[in-house]
């Protein structure tokens, strides 16, 4: 449907059955499912993500574990980001995408046993099939329309279970950009500062000019992810 039938269809925060979540083996019968947001919007949105999680935290029978994760959905409208700023944005992700699994748990990093399920990773599926990082920098600068961009960005058999999940944008689902990589978590701090993270790389990055593969002579670092793009206050 439209974009406006999806801001009706998230107007609540839910609770959706999820058959991908295995049980905690102490509490074999437990009941699996996702906890879907609201579209959330500024500081308000901000704040009602972290009374509403800090509530939940209060439901000691709710619990998390391994096989579920915080999926991320930042807005980009076609109307916002043209396609050289989506291709930034795309470039600096491959770029940084070892850096983004540095601060994460070893369980929800490239390799790990449920990556290739639900968190494939995005530079290793380009550089099977354009063989370098450089070459695969340069086949983002290539797309000569938003479609290829996303169909190279989320490469194979997994789709939408890349780290970032751009097939939303690909099939007019909804105009976003899905981050799956970061474990779930009852963390209020946590999640409002990763929620943080992937709005300010979005925008930021989308700022940057598009690099020419001989423009990328090493993958990115913690400090010039933070200071170049993130660029927290």
């Amino acid at each position: 449907g439209s974009h406006q039938d999806n801001s009706q269809r998230y107007d609540k925060w839910k609770l959706v059955y999820d058959k991908s979540i295995q049980a905690n083996p102490q509490n074999p019968r437990s009941q699996m499912f996702e906890f879907v947001s609201k579209i959330l919007s500024g500081q308000d949105g901000l704040d009602e993500l972290s009374n509403v999680v800090e509530k939940l935290t209060d439901v000691t029978c709710v619990r998390t574990n391994r096989t579920m994760g915080l999926h991320v959905h930042v807005e980009a409208k076609e109307s916002d980001y043209s396609l050289d700023s989506m291709k930034s944005i795309c470039q600096r992700f491959l770029l940084n995408e070892d850096v983004m699994d540095s601060f994460l748990p070893y369980h929800r990093r490239t390799g790990a046993e449920m990556s290739h399920s639900f968190f494939e990773s995005n530079a290793l599926s380009m550089v099977e099939r354009y063989d370098t990082l450089k070459d695969s920098l340069g086949a983002i600068m290539s797309c000569p329309n938003r479609k290829d961009l996303y169909w190279i960005m989320n490469l194979g058999g997994r789709g939408r279970y890349h780290k970032m999940n751009l097939q939303n944008l690909s099939t007019g689902r909804q105009p976003t950009i899905e981050f799956r990589q970061h474990q779930a978590t009852k963390d209020e701090t946590g999640i409002e500062a990763w929620v943080c993270f992937c709005i300010l790389f979005v925008v930021n990055a989308s700022q940057l000019p598009m690099l020419k593969s001989n423009e990328a002579t090493e993958t990115g670092t913690f400090d010039s992810l933070f200071d170049d793009i993130i660029r927290c206050p």
